[in-house]
C-alpha cells in the first residue's frame, strides 16, 4: 500500500518488481513515471494485474508506466479530469489520444 500523501511515483521506481496482483494508487497521486512498475525494456511474458485503479487528482502519466504487466481490468476515479477509461484503455478526456500504460 502507499501512503495517502503520496504525489509522485518516479521513472523506474518499482522496475523489476513483477509480483502486484493489483496496483491501487492512492487518491493524492498526480505523477505517474516512465516504467514506475514492471519491466521497462524487457520484452518478456506479462504478469497479469487483476485490477489497476487510477485516483481523481492523477495529471500526468509518463509512456508505459505499468509496463510487464497486462491489465485486467483498468479503473479511473470519476472525479479525474485528466483521464478516462472504457475499462480496457485509457485516454485523455475528450477521448482524443490513448495513453500506453504497457508495452
Amino acid at each position: 500500500s502507499f501512503p495517502k500523501t503520496l504525489v509522485k511515483i518516479g521513472d523506474f521506481a518499482f522496475e523489476g518488481c513483477t509480483g502486484f496482483s493489483e496496483i491501487i494508487l492512492p487518491d493524492s497521486l498526480e505523477y505517474l513515471g516512465t516504467g514506475a512498475f514492471g519491466h521497462a525494456f524487457i520484452q518478456s511474458s506479462e504478469t497479469e494485474l487483476a485490477v489497476l485503479k487510477l485516483g481523481p487528482n492523477l495529471k500526468r502519466i509518463r509512456s508505459f508506466a505499468i509496463s510487464g504487466y497486462k491489465i485486467k481490468k483498468l479503473e479511473v476515479d470519476k472525479k479525474n479530469t485528466c483521464f478516462r477509461t472504457d475499462g480496457k484503455k485509457l485516454t485523455s478526456i475528450d477521448g482524443s489520444v490513448e495513453i500506453k500504460l504497457t508495452k
